[in-house]
Protein backbone atom coordinates (compact mmCIF):
# COMPACT_ATOMS: atom_id res chain seq x y z
CA UNK A 1 0.00 0.00 0.00
CA UNK A 2 1.23 3.40 -0.75
CA UNK A 3 0.54 6.70 0.96
CA UNK A 4 -2.13 7.69 -1.64
CA UNK A 5 -4.28 4.65 -0.91
CA UNK A 6 -3.97 5.21 2.82
CA UNK A 7 -4.89 8.89 2.58
CA UNK A 8 -7.89 8.14 0.31
CA UNK A 9 -8.97 5.40 2.75
CA UNK A 10 -8.68 7.77 5.72
CA UNK A 11 -10.62 10.51 3.91
CA UNK A 12 -13.28 7.96 2.92
CA UNK A 13 -13.52 6.70 6.53
CA UNK A 14 -13.82 10.28 7.85
CA UNK A 15 -16.62 11.00 5.36
CA UNK A 16 -18.47 7.81 6.33
CA UNK A 17 -18.25 8.65 10.04
CA UNK A 18 -19.29 12.27 9.44
CA UNK A 19 -22.28 11.09 7.37
CA UNK A 20 -23.34 8.65 10.06
CA UNK A 21 -23.11 11.36 12.72
CA UNK A 22 -25.13 13.81 10.60
CA UNK A 23 -27.72 11.12 9.86
CA UNK A 24 -27.94 10.19 13.54
CA UNK A 25 -28.36 13.84 14.50
CA UNK A 26 -31.14 14.27 11.91
CA UNK A 27 -32.81 11.11 13.15
CA UNK A 28 -32.63 12.20 16.79
CA UNK A 29 -33.96 15.68 16.00
CA UNK A 30 -36.79 14.21 13.93
CA UNK A 31 -37.72 11.75 16.66
CA UNK A 32 -37.60 14.46 19.31
CA UNK A 33 -39.82 16.75 17.20
CA UNK A 34 -42.33 13.93 16.72
CA UNK A 35 -42.47 13.17 20.45
CA UNK A 36 -42.89 16.86 21.33
CA UNK A 37 -45.69 17.19 18.75
CA UNK A 38 -47.54 14.17 20.13
CA UNK A 39 -47.25 15.45 23.71
CA UNK A 40 -48.43 18.96 22.76
CA UNK A 41 -51.39 17.59 20.81
CA UNK A 42 -52.31 15.23 23.66
CA UNK A 43 -52.40 18.00 26.26
CA UNK A 44 -53.77 20.79 24.03
CA UNK A 45 -56.68 18.86 22.49
CA UNK A 46 -59.18 19.38 25.36
CA UNK A 47 -58.47 23.12 25.49
CA UNK A 48 -58.66 23.55 21.73
CA UNK A 49 -61.93 21.61 21.65
CA UNK A 50 -63.40 23.91 24.31
CA UNK A 51 -62.32 27.00 22.41
CA UNK A 52 -63.77 25.67 19.15
CA UNK A 53 -67.03 24.81 20.85
CA UNK A 54 -67.24 28.16 22.63
CA UNK A 55 -66.22 30.52 19.83
CA UNK A 56 -67.46 28.78 16.69
CA UNK A 57 -70.97 27.77 15.63
CA UNK A 58 -69.95 24.14 15.08
CA UNK A 59 -72.19 22.84 17.89
CA UNK A 60 -75.21 24.63 16.40
CA UNK A 61 -74.35 23.39 12.91
CA UNK A 62 -74.16 19.82 14.16
CA UNK A 63 -77.50 20.17 15.98
CA UNK A 64 -79.08 21.58 12.81
CA UNK A 65 -77.74 18.70 10.70
CA UNK A 66 -78.87 16.12 13.25
CA UNK A 67 -82.35 17.65 13.42
CA UNK A 68 -82.59 17.68 9.64
CA UNK A 69 -81.35 14.10 9.37
CA UNK A 70 -83.72 12.81 12.05
CA UNK A 71 -86.67 14.58 10.46
CA UNK A 72 -85.81 13.22 7.01
CA UNK A 73 -85.25 9.68 8.29
CA UNK A 74 -88.42 9.65 10.38
CA UNK A 75 -90.51 11.08 7.56
CA UNK A 76 -89.15 8.65 4.99
CA UNK A 77 -89.63 5.70 7.36
CA UNK A 78 -93.26 6.62 7.96
CA UNK A 79 -94.26 7.58 4.43
CA UNK A 80 -91.78 5.64 2.32
CA UNK A 81 -90.85 8.85 0.47
CA UNK A 82 -87.25 10.01 0.18
CA UNK A 83 -87.92 13.74 0.57
CA UNK A 84 -88.59 15.63 3.78
CA UNK A 85 -91.25 17.60 1.89
CA UNK A 86 -93.93 14.96 2.30
CA UNK A 87 -97.49 14.70 3.50
CA UNK A 88 -96.68 13.22 6.93
CA UNK A 89 -96.25 16.65 8.49
CA UNK A 90 -92.89 15.80 10.05
CA UNK A 91 -90.69 18.87 10.07
CA UNK A 92 -87.29 19.94 11.26
CA UNK A 93 -89.02 22.29 13.67
CA UNK A 94 -90.62 19.35 15.51
CA UNK A 95 -87.23 17.66 15.84
CA UNK A 96 -85.60 20.92 16.97
CA UNK A 97 -88.26 21.35 19.67
CA UNK A 98 -87.47 17.91 21.04
CA UNK A 99 -83.72 18.57 20.92
CA UNK A 100 -84.14 21.96 22.60
CA UNK A 101 -86.26 20.28 25.28
CA UNK A 102 -83.15 18.28 26.14
CA UNK A 103 -83.90 14.82 24.78
CA UNK A 104 -81.11 12.83 23.08
CA UNK A 105 -80.61 9.31 21.80
CA UNK A 106 -77.40 7.53 22.76
CA UNK A 107 -75.68 8.40 19.49
CA UNK A 108 -76.07 12.16 19.95
CA UNK A 109 -75.49 12.36 23.73
CA UNK A 110 -72.88 14.95 24.76
CA UNK A 111 -69.51 13.56 25.83
CA UNK A 112 -68.88 16.03 28.68
CA UNK A 113 -70.35 15.10 32.07
CA UNK A 114 -71.55 18.66 32.68
CA UNK A 115 -73.57 18.64 29.46
CA UNK A 116 -74.87 15.11 30.07
CA UNK A 117 -76.55 16.39 33.23
CA UNK A 118 -78.57 18.92 31.18
CA UNK A 119 -80.14 16.38 28.77
CA UNK A 120 -82.23 13.23 29.04
CA UNK A 121 -81.28 10.07 27.20
CA UNK A 122 -84.18 8.30 25.48
CA UNK A 123 -84.48 5.40 23.09
CA UNK A 124 -85.30 5.79 19.43
CA UNK A 125 -88.96 4.79 19.91
CA UNK A 126 -89.42 7.40 22.64
CA UNK A 127 -87.62 10.02 20.51
CA UNK A 128 -90.04 9.27 17.68
CA UNK A 129 -93.00 9.62 20.04
CA UNK A 130 -91.68 12.95 21.31
CA UNK A 131 -91.27 14.24 17.76
CA UNK A 132 -94.82 13.20 16.86
CA UNK A 133 -96.12 14.89 20.04
CA UNK A 134 -94.48 18.15 18.92
CA UNK A 135 -96.10 18.22 15.48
Amino acid sequence: MNWLEISVGVIFLICVIAGMVKGAVKLIVSLLATVITVVVVFFATPYVAQVIEKYTPIDDVITEKVASGIADAAASAITGEESSQNSSGLTEEAVKKVLKAGYRTIDIMPQEEAKKATVTQVGTARMGDLIVENL
